[in-house]
């Protein structure tokens, strides 16, 4: 598949339960199975992270991905280089 952001983005959406937080800076995120009221991110959601950055690293040419925590949301950065 060719590395576009649109098409990056939709295989994050069809292949994840994460959102889309910003098109511009393909950024995706999640708090499904955090702890909101302790603000506790899940482990559930960051390996959820790790699996689909994997996955889009195998699928596409010239991707990295970075994952970052705050509270309990789990962030997911694509960068295409």
């Amino acid at each position: 598949m060719k590395t576009t952001k649109e098409n990056v983005i939709a295989y994050v959406e069809a292949n994840s339960y994460l959102q889309l937080d910003d098109e511009e800076e393909i950024s995706f995120t999640t708090r499904r199975h955090g702890n909101v009221g302790d603000g506790i991110y899940s482990e559930d959601d960051y390996y959820a992270a790790i699996e689909i950055g994997k996955k889009v690293k195998k699928e596409f040419e010239n991707v990295d991905y970075n994952i970052d925590t705050c509270d309990e949301w789990v962030n997911l950065y694509i960068t295409i280089n």
